[in-house]
């Protein structure tokens, strides 16, 4: 059921990244990221205090420590899992997986086993999949940093109908959210650790009132319009999941931008 039910994004960004949004979620003149890792976290209530503690106390230092450039972490929102994490890094490229973790570098072999042994009382599960940032079908707006809030819908496409959903989204829904002048709205494909034909969208979101003003298709095109372009999209979207995620700054870091 954790693995299954609750792999967002993604659902990380919120994050978005949110997930997310990832590749922009630092305020720094760097490339952005192509490739995310995103970890869900399922904490203990009765551990929760100290699985904070040890993150801001000894993972994310030995992380930077390490060079690792971000982590940001998310958290459900009132509607979900409480006790339910997201965290999101960037992947410089998959040969970084045949190195020693960064982790190892910053603490030592004895130092991670122990620190490993801590983390693992406070925990029901974990789980770890790469994505694809996927600027082609996203608004790349410019962030100066992690968005707040973000609504995360996983998609999950009939195999063999990615390149009509990638078109759906380019067309149908892209081309009528810049109509709404959003502060972000971006796409990931899973890679590697989940289904091969789901997607993450990722969209920012300033405040709980901005879901007062109802679906944004409809805001775009009206309710009439909106539903002939949900049509169109059952033909090859097979399930959807949305989630509404806060960015937790307290156990998340950036690196600092650089000195002009």
């Amino acid at each position: 059921m954790f693995r299954t039910c609750r792999k967002m994004f993604l659902f990380v960004f919120l994050m978005v990244t949110l997930m997310a949004a990832p590749g922009a979620l630092l305020a720094q003149e760097a490339p952005k990221p192509q490739l995310i890792s995103i970890t869900v976290t399922r904490v203990k209530p009765e551990m929760l205090q100290e699985w904070q503690d040890l993150i801001k106390n000894e993972l994310n230092p030995a992380l930077q420590k390490a060079g690792v450039p971000f982590r940001s972490v998310y958290a459900t929102a009132v509607f979900g899992d409480s006790y339910e994490y997201v965290s999101i890094s960037p992947i410089t490229n998959f040969a970084q997986y045949d190195k020693p973790s960064p982790l190892v570098t910053a603490m030592g072999q004895e130092g991670l086993t122990r620190y490993g042994h801590k983390i693992r009382k406070c925990v029901d599960g974990s789980y770890t999949y790469a994505v694809r940032l996927r600027p082609d079908l996203s608004i790349m707006t410019e962030m100066t940093g992690p968005p707040k809030f973000a609504v995360i819908s996983h998609v999950r496409v009939v195999p063999g109908k990615n390149s009509e959903f990638e078109n759906f989204l380019k067309t149908d829904i892209v081309a009528n959210y810049k109509k709404l002048n959003l502060p972000g709205y971006f796409v990931e494909q899973t890679i590697f650790g989940g289904d091969a034909n789901s997607y993450t969208t990722i969209t920012v979101v300033n405040s709980f009132s901005d879901l007062d003003k109802g679906p944004l298709l409809n805001q775009a095109v009206g309710e009439e319009g909106a539903q002939k372009i949900l049509q169109r999209g059952g033909a090859f979207i097979t399930s959807l999941e949305r989630y509404f995620s806060r960015f937790v700054p307290e156990l998340s870091f950036a690196a600092a931008a650089p000195a002009k």
